[in-house]
């Protein structure tokens, strides 16, 4: 059977990614017993801020892969005019930032970045974004803000396939984004139906060509048949959280730079633990679970303003 790298690829573009975010060291841990991940990663740091400018520059490098099929994209290659009115149709798709106190207004920043991590951190090739989900009404996966396809192997190494279920959540606090994050995804969870959801052909063919599909298909869908069952099939949490890190001192732009990531450690483990406690309130140590954690300037505004540049 054909391994899953060799039916569908990444449809991010990863050359940048090491650029622009900086990964942050830490010794935090979910104490989940399936694989997991947590990682923070932050911006360029400049003037006691986080810098956006180059941020705004991969989003808009990367949103037609992130809006559109592999299919969509495979069309337009080296058709400067195709691909400039499919950059145009990828824009007309997001919500117009018109109203400053529509508290949802810059949240589409999340599902972004999400996609962003899950592709290039995890490695898990994206099946469906968020603005695809909206797009085909898919009711059977409406509401996750993502669904990506993770294969791993568990400890006798067999291979597991997973449907990797995307939450993301962008807000001045820390731990309001964390309880938000996890609240909402065990709402995807208890009214999805991801195999069903997936199960339609057509959409396997928007992600590779039809010989592919049937086999991508045939690896996806658990078989029925559980005498012949050789893999594991399963469902894994995929968490964007994007928080203000609030740290004013009266130090040098060197210091501040040091200091500020002390800060960050010191704000990501009150979420760590907020996270623990969500895990076993929702019954969630059975998944695995990967987290990613970015702080912004001031979450709330910069979501908006930065949407509103790249759009």
């Amino acid at each position: 059977m054909e391994k899953l790298e060799e039916l569908v690829s990444l449809s991010v573009n990863c050359k940048e990614f090491d650029k622009i975010f900086c990964q942050l060291e830490h010794d935090f841990s979910l104490d989940l017993a399936n694989e997991n991940k947590l990682e923070i990663f932050h911006l360029k740091k400049e003037n006691r801020g986080f810098n956006y400018e180059a941020l705004i520059g991969y989003c808009l490098g990367n949103l037609c892969q992130y809006v559109f099929s592999r299919k969509e994209i495979e069309k337009v290659q080296g058709d400067i005019s195709a691909i400039q009115k499919l950059f145009k149709k990828a824009i007309e798709r997001f919500r117009i930032l018109n109203n400053e106190k529509d508290k949802g207004a810059g949240g589409e920043l999340g599902e972004i970045l999400l996609y962003l991590f899950l592709e290039n951190r995890l490695k898990a090739p994206k099946l469906l974004s968020k603005m695809e989900i909206k797009t085909t009404k898919n009711q059977y996966v409406y509401g996750a803000d993502g669904i990506h396809f993770y294969s791993t192997l568990d400890v006798d190494g067999n291979p597991i396939y997973q449907f990797v279920i995307g939450e993301a959540k962008v807000k001045n606090d820390i731990l309001d984004a964390t309880r938000e994050a996890f609240d909402s995804i065990m709402n995807t969870l208890n009214e999805v139906d991801i195999e069903k959801g997936l199960i339609s052909m057509e959409i396997f063919k928007e992600i590779c060509d039809e010989e592919k599909a049937k086999a991508l298909m045939e690896l996806i869908i658990p078989t029925e048949d559980i005498t012949e069952k050789t893999s594991i099939h399963e469902k894994a949490l995929g968490i964007f959280i994007g928080y203000s890190v609030d740290y004013e001192e009266d130090i040098s732009n060197k210091e501040w730079n040091n200091k500020v990531e002390e800060k960050i450690k010191v704000d990501i483990l009150r979420a760590v633990e907020t996270m623990k406690k969500r895990i076993v309130k929702h019954g969630l140590k059975g998944y695995s679970i990967y987290c990613y954690f970015m702080p912004f300037n001031k979450a709330d505004e910069d979501r908006i303003s930065i949407m509103k540049k790249i759009l």
